[in-house]
């Protein structure tokens, strides 16, 4: 037992591999194993690990034993690359096909020097995997602390010590267990603008080759610039990827950014959110987000930056908003899909080895007794999830919080529940065996989490959709505390895990998982309230949204934009448990709105289109809701400037307001508003004016003067007068409106700003040049505040301000 205890408690092993006549010279620099051991002496002192060359054989001892048996314990290898090193039997024969071998377990982890200058490219070693089948490997697939340019002889003294810190200091964070390892180069990347989702795992193991072989084929440049890791799901792709850009990003690899996009998601927004929130840039105005992308990518800093697309279904729905083929971008994917492109370069990842995967479940799970009783079992089971890491962290799970549950009945009951289960995966019966475990409320729960979109959830979404349920109906088992409880069942059993403060995330796969779960009834149910809390987000989003409310929404249009598909799915009122009819259009207008506000409108037409589709579809062509989603499309069309395309579009709005709420009503105000307008922008001045003038009359007596569509009916019909060279008739309606903006919005809103710039326009053109410089100063610190420096409003506004100033001279 002593024995036992005192080789559990030893600390990790690190075997440094070398020929010996490179550490015979008398001068102490020229014998790089006695300076290595210099920088690594500190983890030995402080028993952080243990160092290992053939100086520790003692006289007369079984010296192949002896290093056999220290490799095979070796968490870490350092490999010291010379002629000498190539020439040595020993090393090629047996030390580094042995290391070879536990790399490709994920045992060991290779860190490779060199010292002189060889041919790497010659040498190759020969070894036998864990299936028996023949392997050939060479040391330049391993990148190589000093890299494979710049051999450790030929550098300065003081530049030959900082690789050999790098190489303990590597060695250190690998020993060490921290969960985050980086590639040898430090901490250099940081402070790197990046935006990357938190790790779903505790323990990442059993992928250093692929790690690897990643950096080298993304950074050779005689290969492509995108690079794409494709494979099955639940194998683990997406984590394999974040791995390798947190490491990289870490080691001072990735300078420039690294910027993380899911494909599931409107791709064009999340890059543009990037800009804004990682590199601080001021967006201008496009006429389209690829534009807008584009212009991104070409404000991104100089230096080296990644780039990822995430869970990639149809590589031609990212390739327009792929940054340029320079040198300075790398571009990563991950898909389950076939890629067809000259353009990528592709590596299948497989399965784990059984070693790999044997690993991965004693990590998870941590049970040292548990696993002497049951090795055979324990490999036995990750073979039968099929060496898929989603598979083996659930079973993991599993084990762990059921500290009684052997792994034999383990294994049992998932092959009693597959037969049970007639034709499902292994995968499958490993989710419907969570499933089981899960009680009424906390399966109510993930059947709730599965209504969300393919992102981060925010746990406040979460707690306002269970009060609506309980709220409309006795159904719901999710009383507060069963919610807490249900949500620490979902992560002891990694069914669910936390991406951030109150963010919480799941699988596709079980997202896919638990929405097949529910009953029609509970569809019903779940579905509208995940709908009505959405629906109230939606309603929020103003016509013209500030940076600050775009920021605060952001997070949310993925899961408005699961609602929405939701809806586009129903056949006929009667299947929708939303109560108002108005409301079924809500989220296709706060998506609209969303885009539309930020300039970017052909990413806002699908969703207005797609919001009249189903006002049609499940109201008719007779009602309001029909009415209101064809004026959000015509205002849309006229933002682009497609006047033809908008104006029966506006008229049949008109026109079918008029025959179902009556002349006397809000809403067709504001359709001859709209329509007035459009004719103004068309310079059709003479059927402008009535429209307007009917408008503001309308107005005036169904909202009363203090209301701001009165204002803005003012302002129209100032712009109006104005255009027609009308200055005495423009500028008191000018005024009344600044007035009432100010009264009812306060100072710092948009439209009061927007009101200054409008009347220092007029006496721009009346001459009075004074006077309309204070009123644009005004309006453009407001604007810059509210809307941003790059904001269409901003830009105009400060041109105008500039040509004023010209003419003032």
């Amino acid at each position: 037992m002593q024995n036992e205890t005192t080789v559990l408690d030893s600390p990790p092993l690190i075997f440094i591999c070398y020929a010996r006549k490179d550490n015979q010279d008398d001068a102490f620099k020229r014998r790089s194993l006695d300076r290595l051991l210099d920088h690594l002496k500190p983890l030995e002192r402080q028993r952080k690990a243990r160092i290992w060359c053939d100086k520790k054989i003692d006289l007369g001892t079984q010296w192949d034993d002896e290093i056999h048996t220290a490799l095979s314990s070796a968490k870490v290898a350092i490999a010291l690359m010379s002629p000498s090193f190539f020439a040595s039997d020993y090393i090629c024969e047996k030390e580094m096909p042995k290391i070879f071998q536990q790399v490709d377990a994920g045992q060991t982890i290779l860190l490779p020097i060199l010292l002189s200058p060889f041919d790497l490219g010659s040498a190759e070693f020969y070894y036998s995997d864990a299936q028996g089948k023949e392997k050939v490997r060479s040391l330049i697939d391993f990148q190589a602390a000093n890299g494979m340019e710049k051999p450790l002889i030929g550098l300065p003294e003081h530049e030959q010590d900082a690789v050999l810190l790098r190489v303990a200091q590597r060695a250190r964070e690998i020993v060490s267990g921290k969960k985050s390892e980086v590639p040898i180069g430090g901490e250099r990347g940081k402070h790197t603008p990046s935006n990357l989702p938190r790790s779903q795992t505790e323990t990442f193991v059993g992928r250093e080759v692929e790690l690897r072989e990643i950096h080298d084929r993304v950074q050779d440049e005689s290969r492509l610039a995108i690079f794409a890791v494709s494979g099955m799901g639940g194998i683990g792709k997406t984590e394999l990827v974040l791995q390798y850009a947190m490491r990289y990003r870490n080691a001072g690899i990735y300078l420039g950014a690294v910027c993380w996009v899911n494909a599931q998601q409107e791709i064009g927004s999340q890059i543009l959110g990037f800009a804004r929130s990682c590199l601080g840039l001021q967006l201008p105005e496009f006429s389209d987000s690829s534009e807008l992308v584009a212009w991104c990518w070409g404000h991104f800093p100089t230096e080296s930056s990644l780039v990822v697309f995430d869970n990639v279904l149809d590589y031609a729905e990212i390739e327009n908003f792929l940054p340029p083929v320079e040198e300075r971008f790398k571009v990563l994917l991950t898909t389950r899909s076939r890629i067809e492109s000259e353009s990528v370069s592709v590596l299948s990842i497989e399965t784990l080895l059984p070693l790999q995967a044997y690993r991965l479940l004693y990590e998870t799970v941590k049970d040292e007794r548990r696993f002497e009783r049951e090795q055979i079992q324990a490999a036995e089971l990750c073979e039968w999830v099929g060496d898929l890491p989603l598979g083996i962290k659930l079973v993991g799970k599993f084990l762990k919080v059921e500290p009684d549950l052997s792994i034999a009945e383990l294994l049992a009951e998932l092959k009693t529940e597959r037969l049970k289960q007639d034709g499902i995966s292994q995968i499958e019966t490993v989710f419907e065996l969570s499933w089981e475990r899960l009680n009424a409320a906390e399966r109510q729960l993930a059947m709730l989490l599965g209504t969300f979109g393919k992102a981060a959830i925010a746990w406040e979404l979460v707690d306002r959709s269970v009060e609506f349920c309980r709220e409309e109906t006795a159904w719901l088992l999710l009383e507060p505390k069963a919610l807490r409880r249900g949500r620490r069942k979902l992560i002891e059993l990694s069914l669910l895990q936390r991406s951030g403060e109150d963010q919480y995330q799941i699988h596709p796969l079980l997202r896919e998982f638990f929405r097949s779960k529910m009953t029609q009834e509970e569809q019903r149910w779940i579905t509208t309230a995940v709908a009505m809390v959405m629906i109230g987000i939606a309603k929020q989003i103003p016509q013209s949204p500030t940076l600050e409310m775009i920021g605060s929404v952001t997070a949310a249009i993925p899961h408005l934009q699961a609602v929405a598909e939701d809806l586009k799915k129903l056949k006929s009122r009667e299947e929708c448990g939303i109560a108002e009819d108005e409301d079924l259009i809500w989220v296709f207008v706060g998506i609209g709105r969303f885009y539309e506000g930020q300039g970017l409108y052909a990413d806002a037409e699908p969703w207005y289109a797609a919001g009249l589709t189903v006002a049609r579809t499940l109201l008719g062509e007779q009602h309001p809701a029909v009415a209101t989603s064809l004026n959000n499309l015509a205002g849309l069309y006229r933002l682009q400037g497609r006047y033809e395309a908008a104006e029966p579009l506006y008229v049949q709005a008109l026109e079918l307001r008029r025959t179902l709420l009556g002349e006397q009503h809000p809403a067709v105000a504001q359709s001859l508003n709209n329509l007035a307008g459009l004719y103004r922008s068309q310079g059709r001045y003479e059927a402008a004016e009535p429209l307007y003038v009917q408008a503001l009359e309308l107005r005036r007596t169904l909202l009363g003067e203090q209301h701001p569509a009165v204002a803005q009916s003012l302002n129209n019909l100032a712009n109006l007068y104005q255009s027609q060279g009308r200055y005495e008739a423009a500028e008191p309606l000018y005024l009344q409106a600044l007035e009432l903006y100010r009264t009812l919005l306060g100072e710092q809103h948009p439209d009061v700003a927007v009101s200054r710039w409008n009347l220092a326009a007029l006496y721009a053109n009346q001459g009075r040049l004074p006077e309309a410089e204070r009123l644009l100063v005004q309006a453009i610190e407001v604007f810059q505040q509210r809307l941003g420096n790059q904001h269409p409003h901003t830009i105009g506004a400060q041109d105008w301000l500039e040509d004023v100033r010209k003419e003032m001279g």
